[in-house]
């Protein structure tokens, strides 16, 4: 399965075609109807969506932009720099300000896993949904971790592309930092104040 993203990968010329490939990949390993990939934009602390499938106008503009300090699956994975896998998110108290609008949009289940490059670089956040209580295996779980790192692999070698050696090295180093900073700076938000999150 992963050797035919990295075929994949070499066709795509931006991240939105790269994230589209992704997404693809990972609702084939879960086995998922519903899913989409966020890219990270670090300068303003926000997961933003790039490709989707299975979800209505409600769900997409709820989600559009997800910050840092939230409590939704993809923002925990972000934070953690980990898989977050709730199996039931009506049971799940971080999810209570979601309920209706995951209800309406039929999610019972999630799994969000983070794109980290091999240099370190968070990038993004591949998440699958399921319309039932649902837990990943462990196999299917290392196989989405893995195609996660070789899109984020892409989207660094994209970026770099379109600058010089130099700006592409500053711009990693900035990424890692920025995104380093984000996450400290979040955990430190959360602690102060639990209630502040969306």
């Amino acid at each position: 399965m992963l050797d035919p993203l990295s075929d994949h990968l070499r066709h795509c010329r931006d991240p939105h075609s790269l994230a589209r490939c992704l997404l693809h990949v990972g609702l084939t390993l879960s086995q998922a109807r519903f899913g989409n990939v966020q890219l990270m934009n670090w300068k303003n602390g926000y997961l933003e969506i790039e490709a989707q499938s299975g979800f209505g106008d409600e769900f997409l503009n709820f989600f559009q932009r997800v910050c840092v300090t939230d409590s939704s699956a993809c923002a925990r994975a972000l934070r953690h720099r980990g898989s977050i896998i709730a199996d039931d998110v009506t049971t799940d108290p971080q999810f209570a300000r979601y309920s209706e609008i995951l209800r309406r949009a039929n999610v019972r289940a999630v799994q969000s896993t983070p794109m980290i490059s091999s240099s370190g670089a968070l990038v993004g956040i591949l998440s699958t949904h399921f319309p039932q209580v649902h837990r990943p295996a462990g196999i299917v779980m290392r196989n989405m971790q893995d195609a996660a790192r070789i899109a984020a692999n892409a989207v660094i070698a994209m970026r770099g592309k379109q600058r010089t050696s130099h700006e592409a090295i500053m711009s990693s180093l900035e990424l890692l930092r920025g995104g380093r900073y984000a996450i400290e700076r979040t955990k430190m938000l959360l602690s102060r104040d639990p209630m502040a999150r969306r």
